[in-house]
């Protein structure tokens, strides 16, 4: 046992305790307070944290024999040769499976930011919805429409097709007007309620002159 202790009665590098027993897998050095994290299977030398497999680390961490560093801000997994996602909205992302520090850029989502929103959404998280624009199709990052010259009826014609139309009025462009008797027609279907149409018109959106 003494061999393990040195000149003040303390235990030497890579053991521990009171009757100096060696280090635990995974740590090293004086008092075992190192901890060899990046090597393969966190397996290295009890006194000085070299690893026992040179030829390589876990991913996350810069190849080396102790694999003590860990991978730039920008760059992540197996010899920290993949980058991290352009989206990410902090350029920065955990150094083992590149997920994104933060949100994503607009447009974006998903734990690296690598999925595009889906059609009709867009902006922040993808909570945006562009419902105006035709086929709700329209660009992940800003909602503007992909067809620019049209929008579907009930909203009013622009680039973004965001301004839904005016109560009382529904169609392409909001060019046609409901004369319900009491109350605005359905804001989804244009359909007056039961109370009828005023005087001189008909129909179910109290459209047509009589």
């Amino acid at each position: 046992m003494y061999h393990l202790k040195n000149a003040f009665g303390e235990c030497n590098d890579g053991w521990k305790g009171l009757d100096c027993i060696k280090c635990p897998y995974g740590s090293f050095g004086r008092n075992c307070s190192g901890f060899c994290e990046g090597c393969i299977s966190t397996m290295c030398d009890n006194v000085n944290g070299l690893c026992d497999n040179k030829s390589s680390c876990k991913p996350g961490y810069a190849i080396g024999e102790y694999c003590n560093t860990t991978c730039s801000s920008d760059t992540y997994g197996k010899d920290c040769l993949q980058a991290c996602s352009t989206n990410c909205l902090n350029p920065t992302c955990n150094h083992i499976n590149g997920e994104c520090i933060g949100e994503c850029n607009d447009g974006w989502k998903g734990l690296d930011c690598t999925i595009k929103c889906p059609n009709g959404s867009f902006g922040r998280n993808c909570l945006g919805f562009c419902d105006g624009c035709i086929s709700t199709l329209c660009d992940n990052v800003n909602g503007l429409c992909d067809n620019k010259t049209s929008c579907k009826p009930g909203y009013e014609i622009g680039e973004y097709c965001n301004t839904s139309c005016d109560d009382w009025y529904f169609g392409n462009n909001c060019t046609k007007q409901c004369h319900c008797l009491e109350k605005p027609c359905n804001n989804e279907d244009r359909i007056c309620s039961l109370e009828g149409c005023k005087k001189g018109w008909h129909g179910q959106s109290c459209d047509q002159g009589i």
